[in-house]
């Protein structure tokens, strides 16, 4: 129960919440929006992970993330000098990309 309630009071906050009834089954609002609860919890995930990044963890997260990097552009001008072979060039930046979203989700 108090959780509804909440819902409402965060559907309130929005846009949808001035239009009547009719409108909001007819009208396609321009604009789409997380729920506020939602927007919180990024707000809260956001700030753990700097003060993750803060730490030890961190930092040892920051130094292996450099040396990927590093390891990555290698291999990018080894392909490149090696008579720009666009086979060799998908396949590296495929692997960076790999590389970046498993970064990005850990």
């Amino acid at each position: 129960m108090i959780l509804l309630y909440y819902r409402l009071v965060e559907f309130g906050e929005t846009p949808s919440s001035s239009l009547t009834l009719d409108e909001f089954m007819s009208v396609d609002l321009e604009e789409e929006h997380d729920p506020p609860s939602f927007k919180a919890a990024r707000i809260r995930d956001r700030e753990r992970l700097q003060k993750l990044l803060d730490t030890e963890v961190g930092k040892e997260f920051k130094e292996i993330q450099g040396k990927i990097e590093m390891e990555l552009e290698k291999r990018r001008r080894k392909v490149l000098c090696k008579g720009g072979n666009i086979i060799g060039i998908l396949i590296i930046a495929e692997l960076a990309e790999g590389i970046d979203n498993i970064l990005q989700k850990s």
